[in-house]
């Protein structure tokens, strides 16, 4: 039997950005999956983006290889998650 193997590509909807740790909250839509991910990456991250995944939650910004971004930790997105981080 032939192993399947799906690739993930996510697209930026909305974000925050957090100077001090330059660290982001990101929206992410694929297909009908909606997520919420908490992300460091030292290059700017602007909605519309693409993340592409190379290994080990580690992620391309539009396939560009220098501009990596590591996911720290992600959830299903939720409305009222999303509006707490806002504030």
């Amino acid at each position: 039997m032939k192993e399947l193997s799906y690739v993930v590509e996510w697209t930026i909807v909305d974000f925050i950005y957090f100077s001090a740790t330059r660290g982001y909250v990101l929206v992410l839509v694929s297909g009908k999956i909606k997520m919420l991910a908490e992300v460091y990456c030292e290059h700017r991250i602007q909605k519309g983006d693409t993340l592409y995944p190379v290994r080990n939650a580690e992620y391309l910004v539009n396939k560009h290889p220098g501009q990596k971004a590591k996911i720290l930790s992600a959830q299903a997105y939720c409305k009222d998650n999303w509006e707490s981080i806002q504030r």
